[in-house]
């Protein structure tokens, strides 16, 4: 199931203790046959951080080191992930909150569910100070350009999703394994106000 992410290939060869990381990002929204990842996103604990890097920046983002170094990317230490439902950060998530597929480690579903919401959440604040008219991609241009695209992108992905929990694409023989906690069911309060 997991070859349908790209760079999968390039985290396997890195051959990376299964429980020191956690993909996460976008992974998930390939994984339910959604549309295909652009990077592959990781969370790692401060334990693999320090081994992998002589100076691990705790708060930026970082490369995988090695030929994929600009595709598999690794989140910060601070990253929202680790506020997320409880956690008390994420050597935590790490820890308590993933689900193994094939082999790899990904973080529950709910927690890039919550982590969309917020990113989202902070898009719409952001568009809501510029001009009225600005709003459209019609009349956006340069960043606000990015912006209202980005916009558009999360709230299609959250249609989408009310679409596969609601045809019941998460009792899919390959997600059995899934509780519905892990996926934020039944209350879905990771779905952001319309």
């Amino acid at each position: 199931m997991i070859e349908r992410i790209r760079h999968i290939e390039g985290l396997q060869s890195a051959r990376l203790p299964a429980d020191e990381y956690a993909v996460v990002h976008s992974a998930w929204l390939t994984l339910m046959g959604m549309r295909p990842n652009g990077d592959l996103d990781l969370i790692m604990s401060s334990r693999l951080r320090r081994e992998l890097f002589s100076k691990p920046n705790l708060e930026g983002h970082l490369g995988l080191p090695g030929p994929l170094e600009q595709r598999i990317r690794i989140q910060p230490m601070n990253s929202p992930y680790g506020a997320f439902y409880g956690a008390r950060g994420i050597d935590d998530v790490i820890r308590n909150y993933c689900i193994e597929i094939d082999g790899v480690h990904f973080i529950e579903p709910r927690f890039y569910f919550a982590f969309k919401k917020q990113r989202l959440l902070g898009l719409r604040a952001s568009r809501c100070s510029l001009p009225w008219w600005r709003h459209t991609l019609m009349y956006s241009f340069g960043a606000n350009r990015i912006l209202t695209r980005k916009i558009s992108r999360d709230e299609r992905d959250f249609a989408w999703l009310d679409g596969f929990f609601d045809r019941s694409g998460h009792r899919r023989a390959e997600f059995q394994h899934i509780p519905d906690t892990a996926w934020g069911l039944p209350d879905r309060d990771w779905r952001p106000p319309s």
